[in-house]
């Protein structure tokens, strides 16, 4: 009893200690983002985060592995990229994707069942964390600071230190009410406003000042940090291996894993080795011609190019469908059917390859016919992924060690913080403006709808081979006089382009 009496004690004095550090750290947060956009205060805060949380989770944490140490990588990474680029679709994309890396992680580092990073119960476990267990500490909450507040008064007597305390509690909950109900009733209502008026002019404009709408994103963010952190410090523990047979209702069911029979799956795969074979003898005779802007007889540049893109897309699509299914679903044979199945598996991989370069050939003739946009750049990413996913595949064909789910999870990080590194506006604006030297054609609104990563490029080229180029038009030029220059949202993108743009218009025109 005593035991449990002393755990008690504690994990109140780590809960008044969380809490302090969660105010902190939600001052922190109004402080870098109320009122500004995501610049080098993402990075930043998300330090500041990580240190909270691993110092506050310190008794449920585990040791970090090369996978944890891995994400950990990526996130600083895409973080950093609100430093330094500012590409709206892959922002949009970051500031939804980074807080569920970082929720992932943290679930894997600190909660109390140990999830894999390849396991499908993690993300209801990531999700039990963000909502039920977070909720439910609520009431912790209040709690904690009810009792930080009477051990303040515990110099008062027992009766009248409860009643202050209820007292100001229920100050605390009416006043931003009050504040609420007077702005509604004073915009209704003119006369209700003049009667208002006659109270001195900081009462009157109390609920316009941004303090008061800094002190409930404060308080927001506070309950939102301690509550999350102590979802994992004192979470309710639930069996996930609970069945119908644990309650007595039905006897346990035993399910088997479904393996297909490796002959089925040889026939299957001969079938279709023998199409793709074919296809790429037929590709093979004038791919590579293509390449060098040889079209096959009688096509134009937007027939090569469009025809078959999306299907052989699809096809690709579907032959890594079909590679994970025989590596995981065929059942393992160590006769010679084996081997001959391995052996298929790689004619296909192969065969997908040639495909893939086929797709990306085409698609290069049309950029080089009709420009360069992000729907192409996207493109062209994706079906350099595909083709990394399908060569772990057939490496997995060969080396049956292989840990293939480990080796998707590492390549699609890397090729995504490739894919935000890459500098895609500034490579777009390249290939337009290479695009214009040698036929002279140049989608000039496109450009000027270039994010500012491609600014000082566009710069460039208009002072030494575009002047006609309405650079005053750029969306970006026209932000420049609305851009939030605090400090908390500096982005280097914006600093250079700004830059780059001031500069090209305070020299005198020729």
């Amino acid at each position: 009893m005593e035991e449990q009496t002393s755990s008690t004690a504690a994990l109140t004095r780590g809960a008044g200690a969380a809490l302090a550090a969660a105010l902190g750290l939600a001052v922190v947060h109004q402080y870098l983002f109320f009122g500004h956009s995501f610049g080098i205060s993402h990075p930043l805060f998300l330090v500041l985060f990580y240190g909270y949380m691993l110092a506050f989770g310190r008794p449920v944490l585990r040791p970090m592995r090369a996978l944890d140490w891995l994400l950990a990588g990526a996130i600083a990474l895409l973080s950093l990229t609100f430093v330094l680029f500012n590409n709206p679709v892959l922002r949009a994309l970051n500031t939804l994707g980074i807080p569920l890396l970082v929720f992932l992680q943290f679930t894997l580092l600190l909660s109390r069942r140990r999830f894999s990073y390849w396991d499908r119960r993690v993300l209801a476990d990531t999700l039990d964390h963000l909502v039920p267990q977070s909720v439910r500490h609520w009431p912790t909450t209040v709690q904690t600071i009810s009792r930080l507040a009477a051990r303040g008064e515990n110099t008062e007597p027992s009766h009248q230190r409860t009643q202050a305390t209820r007292i100001i509690i229920g100050l605390a909950v009416a006043a931003p009410l009050l504040i609420v109900i007077l702005s509604l009733l004073s915009a209704a209502d003119g006369v209700f406003h003049y009667v208002l008026a006659a109270v001195p002019d900081w009462l009157g404009s109390i609920s316009m000042n941004t303090w008061f709408w800094r002190i409930v994103w404060a308080a927001f963010m506070m309950l939102l940090f301690f509550t999350y952190v102590w979802g994992f410090r004192d979470s309710a523990v639930y069996d996930w291996e609970r069945t119908l047979a644990a309650e007595g209702e039905l006897a346990p069911v035993k399910k088997a894993q479904t393996r297909i029979d490796p002959l089925i799956a040889v026939t299957v795969l001969i079938s279709i080795s023998v199409v793709y074979v074919v296809y790429v003898g037929v590709q093979l005779s004038y791919l590579f011609g293509a390449w060098e802007g040889i079209l096959p007889a009688g096509f134009t540049y937007a027939d090569y190019a469009r025809q078959g893109f999306a299907e052989l897309m699809t096809v690709s699509g579907i032959n890594l469908v079909l590679l994970l299914g025989t590596l995981y679903l065929v059942r393992e044979e160590g006769s010679g059917l084996g081997q001959l199945i391995r052996s298929l598996l790689l004619v296909i991989v192969g065969c997908t390859g040639v495909m893939l370069s086929s797709a990306f050939s085409r698609l290069q003739l049309y950029e080089a016919a009709y420009g360069y946009t992000y729907a192409r750049f996207f493109a062209q990413a994706f079906m350099l992924y595909v083709g990394a996913l399908l060569l772990l595949a057939g490496l997995r064909a060969i080396l049956r060690r292989l840990p293939l789910g480990r080796c998707f999870i590492i390549v699609s990080l890397v090729a995504y913080i490739a894919l935000n590194y890459a500098q895609m506006d500034e490579r777009i604006a390249a290939g337009n403006i290479e695009r214009y030297t040698k036929s002279g054609k140049l989608d000039e609104n496109y450009l000027l709808n270039l994010s500012t990563d491609a600014t000082p490029l566009l710069v460039h080229f208009r002072n030494m081979d575009y002047p006609q180029l309405r650079l005053e038009e750029h969306r970006n030029w026209q932000a420049l006089d609305h851009q939030d220059r605090s400090w908390q949202s500096f982005n280097w993108s914006w600093h250079r382009a700004a830059k780059a743009l001031n500069k090209s218009y305070a020299e005198p025109k020729k």
